[in-house]
């Protein structure tokens, strides 16, 4: 399991303490437990939507054949 910290522009590898086979499930539930608990999560909405705003550029450059620039709200 591994995340890419934006604030620290390195990939991070938290260990996570709990014993579920499937990492995804392991990640909600500790998100949850932070969440209740007043913990900061490792990575919040508005990191996670930085990462995802990459993804739909790059699609997004795909399907056009133009650049498309990150950040840009014209283009979202």
């Amino acid at each position: 399991m591994s995340f890419f910290d934006n604030s620290k522009e390195k990939w991070e590898y938290p260990e996570l303490d709990y014993g579920y086979e499937n990492s995804f499930a392991d990640l909600l539930h500790d998100c949850f437990r932070k969440h209740v608990s007043g913990e900061k999560v490792f990575t919040d909405g508005q990191e996670a939507r930085k990462n995802l705003e990459i993804i739909m550029a790059a699609y997004k450059s795909a399907r056009t054949g133009k650049t498309v620039m990150v950040g840009n709200e014209k283009d979202s």
